[in-house]
């Protein structure tokens, strides 16, 4: 919720009632949630056709970014919680995106240094 309402103060947007911020970071968890199968489905093609690491995820988070802005633009609208004042909304729902992939990673890394710390302790 608090990255809604730092971007607010970058973008031009407002919510229309007390619980906005609640609803729209429960409907952006909705979206990730709903790009799981997505997910699995792009990394075992990229894995199976042996494109490269690096060049084969820039394209799933592509293609997952497109699908997460495609259902943000879907539902938002019809939720009635947010009203936007210009064309920012796209860069509201990009920002988000970021901000949970990036909570994503930093939950990997901590997982993979974990995993590290007990293999050398045993």
């Amino acid at each position: 919720m608090g990255v809604e309402y730092l971007a607010s103060l970058l973008l031009n947007f407002e919510f229309v009632n007390f619980y906005g911020p609640i609803i729209l970071s429960l409907n952006v968890l909705a979206g990730f949630l709903l790009l799981i199968p997505f997910s699995i489905l792009l990394e075992a093609i990229v894995n199976y056709t042996g494109f490269n690491k690096y060049g084969g995820n820039f394209i799933v988070h592509l293609i997952q970014l497109s699908l997460f802005i495609f259902y943000m633009e879907f539902t938002i609208p019809r939720m009635d919680i947010v009203q936007f004042y210009s064309d920012t909304e796209i860069i509201l729902y990009i920002i988000m995106y970021f901000t949970f992939l990036g909570i994503a990673k930093i939950g990997e890394l901590i997982k993979k240094d974990d995993e590290q710390s007990l293999n050398n302790n045993k």
